[in-house]
């Protein structure tokens, strides 16, 4: 019974992390394309803002004019474009289009305040060579201010803008998305214990933290989760992290270029493993007591009647004849009590 209790909870531990890293590996995937389907949707709108003909004429404009007023109206222009494009996106938080002569132009849905006015200012501007190979770049979290005392958390999408049908850049467009437009991407159930325990990541591969399901890190910079933890095993695996041991699996996309990770502690599988341990106690102990109740009525059955024997069969030494074993039924026992019944007999 030990051995079998044993043997079931060696299988049992190692399918519950086969099972954990399954699960945790199709969420991760699953997670990761649907991420990478709304920056896809962020493309699309950028190519629609870039192919906007007023927008494209409003910006050659601002190049061909030193006339204030002129300036005025084509900042009236491009910004009522920009919010036409701007408003029928919900998590979209503002649109900066920055000129390559040092302007900028900016819509908000939050009416917050224009903090950027130079493209040389941006943190993003030495990568523009970057932007020109891979079409566009995706900036990890940074606050933006929305209004009074209002701070929103966003993600930026920053590419070029040419000028059509021409390869010459005219400026850079950056999206600023409100980062809780990830949370509607991920649907976890509250009543499932594995989705409560787990933790859903999106990192940089610096491990910059673009997202964090529990709202806790979104925004942190070098949280120990960048591409060489991961080096070892760079599907799944298992790592400490702030201190915890944990499962993981991760989920690399080409096309965003971060990485999707979802860690679930270790302490939950161990929980796992101690109420399988607990069963299999019971089990094993209600086995043990069950065995030893058929044991001890088996082995009644058969010593009463052979020390009945031994009795009779010391009268018969002592010379008394009449000592006969009542004899029922064909068991081994009544086969051994006709024969000793046959030689009394003889």
């Amino acid at each position: 019974v030990t051995l079998t209790c044993l043997i079931f909870d060696y299988k049992n531990v190692s399918d519950i992390k086969s099972q954990t890293f399954a699960l945790s590996d199709t969420i991760t995937r699953q997670f990761s394309r649907t991420f990478e389907l709304y920056v896809q949707d962020i493309e699309k709108l950028s190519v629609s803002i870039i192919g906007d003909s007023i927008i494209q004429n409003s910006l050659i404009d601002h190049y061909h004019s030193d006339d204030p007023v002129e300036q005025n109206e084509i900042e009236l222009t491009i910004n009522n474009r920009l919010f036409t494009h701007l408003q029928s996106r919900s998590q979209l938080q503002s649109i900066y289009l920055f000129t390559l002569d040092h302007n900028a132009y900016f819509v908000s849905k939050a009416s917050g305040p224009k903090v950027s006015f130079d493209l040389e200012d941006e943190i993003w501007y030495p990568r523009t060579a970057e932007i020109m190979t891979n079409k566009f770049i995706l900036l990890p979290v940074s606050e933006e201010n929305t209004g009074g005392d209002r701070r929103e958390k966003v993600i930026s999408f920053v590419r070029n803008i040419n000028r059509i049908p021409y390869r010459d850049t005219l400026a850079y467009m950056k999206i600023n998305i409100n980062v809780n437009v990830i949370n509607d991407m991920l649907v976890m159930s509250d009543a499932n214990e594995f989705e409560r325990s787990m933790r859903v990541l999106i990192v940089t591969d610096q491990g910059d933290i673009v997202y964090d399901d529990k709202d806790e890190l979104t925004g942190n910079t070098h949280s120990g989760l960048g591409k060489s933890a991961f080096q070892k095993s760079p599907h799944s695996g298992e790592l400490t992290w702030m201190g915890q041991r944990y499962l993981y699996t991760i989920e690399h996309s080409d096309y965003t270029k971060w990485n999707t990770v979802i860690l679930t502690p270790k302490d939950f599988l161990l929980s796992k493993q101690k109420k399988s341990q607990y069963i299999l106690a019971l089990v094993g102990l209600l086995a043990t007591v069950l065995i030893a109740l058929v044991s001890y009525v088996l082995s009644h059955q058969i010593t009463i009647p052979l020390r009945n024997l031994m009795k009779k069969m010391t009268r018969v030494e002592q010379g008394d004849f009449s000592q006969y074993m009542a004899v029922t039924g064909n068991h081994e026992i009544s086969r051994l009590s006709r024969i000793y019944n046959n030689m009394l007999d003889s």
